[in-house]
């Protein structure tokens, strides 16, 4: 399995060699993820999750536990960059890489942390707000695919022209 420096030195290669190029492609979409993101953002704060994950983690420490930073494709780091966002090169505490002291470093995340839900929300949040978010949430998750599958492709086309 490859390590999380390994997917970000890729990351910032990739970007540094064929990002404008990549940027050129999918601006349309990547403004689109961002727009998602930030709905889902707005939806976890009216719906009380943003609250509740930050009492929570004054109390018991975040879920977004050492070694979540693993399940990170590539791709995702890639699009953080490709969104201006500045990917840390280490640990700033003892969670996940990502996880700094206001919360999750980058800006597009993976699935498994825009969709978790553990049982303190599900169990304080009405039910209907929690379907509320996920389809929100799910226009995100569909909108990442999306992009992931696209940046791939480009990426495949280079390196095939590199052969």
């Amino acid at each position: 399995m490859e390590d999380i420096h390994s997917k970000i030195i890729w990351a910032e290669n990739t970007f540094e060699k064929s990002g404008e190029l990549i940027l050129s492609n999918i601006s349309e979409l990547l403004r689109g993820l961002d727009e998602c993101i930030e709905r889902t953002y707005n939806c976890m704060e009216e719906v009380g999750i943003l609250k509740e994950c930050s009492e929570c983690a004054e109390r018991t420490g975040s879920c977004c536990g050492r070694g979540i930073e693993n399940r990170y494709d590539r791709t995702v780091l890639l699009i953080n960059l490709l969104m201006g966002v500045k990917i840390p090169s280490e640990r700033e505490q003892d969670g996940c890489f990502f996880l700094g002291s206001k919360g999750c470093k980058l800006r597009a995340r993976e699935v498994l942390c825009v969709n978790y839900l553990c049982d303190r929300i599900c169990n304080n949040i009405e039910h209907e707000k929690i379907v509320e978010l996920q389809n929100v949430a799910g226009e995100e998750l569909d909108t990442l695919f999306a992009l992931i599958n696209e940046i791939n492709r480009i990426v495949r086309s280079l390196d095939d022209g590199d052969k």
